[in-house]
């Protein structure tokens, strides 16, 4: 009787004991998914494209809205929609043509790459009121697709500062070798001038 006894409370103990290792291993199977779909999250945010906007200043002379991509991944079907308030206030019509041409229009931009969507110049830059630019990017990479709104104080944004950019001073010293070369052309064609009228 004291065995069967002894048999009910020993089998009760390893039922306990069993209940409980069920029970901690559930919540460590739940901290594990936890754990697993946080990391997924965080890969996948780090593994994606990524657009972010800022305003450049251009060969001194035009203001862009840069779309750069931050991420690791090329962006597909880039597009820009406009907060119209801001559209509506570049006064320039070739600005206001050019900027209505590039806003709705489909884009890919490659890791590291970015797209420049000009909307002003010294101008602009002049102008008393400028509204902030505000808008969206939308954005897919394979079948996931992005989103990012924006909105950029043109006022408090920064300080326009003119910097020559690597390709603008390849440029001006092509723009400077031409013109020595046009000044050679020049006096080679007087020096044989000068001398066809001496023979």
């Amino acid at each position: 009787m004291r065995a069967d006894w002894a048999m009910v409370i020993i089998t009760g103990i390893y039922v306990a004991a069993t209940i409980g290792i069920l029970i901690t291993n559930r919540k460590a199977t739940k901290a594990t998914e936890e754990q697993l779909r946080e990391m997924c999250r965080e890969f996948e945010m780090i593994n994606r494209p990524i657009i972010e906007t800022e305003i450049v200043y251009l060969n001194k002379a035009v203001l862009a809205l840069r779309l750069k991509n931050n991420g690791t991944h090329t962006a597909q079907h880039v597009k820009l929609v406009l907060d119209r308030s801001f559209s509506d206030s570049v006064l320039n019509p070739s600005m206001a043509r050019l900027l209505k041409e590039q806003v709705d229009k489909e884009c890919i931009i490659g890791v590291g790459q970015y797209h420049d969507v000009f909307f002003g110049d010294n101008d602009f830059i002049k102008q008393a009121e400028k509204p902030p630019i505000r808008g969206l990017i939308e954005y897919c990479c394979g079948e996931k697709k992005y989103s990012e709104h924006f909105s950029i104080d043109i006022e408090n944004y920064m300080t326009i500062f003119s910097i020559e950019s690597d390709d603008e001073k390849l440029r001006k010293l092509i723009k400077d070798q031409n013109s020595i070369l046009k000044q050679i052309r020049i006096e080679v064609a007087q020096l044989k001038c000068a001398a066809s009228m001496d023979e």
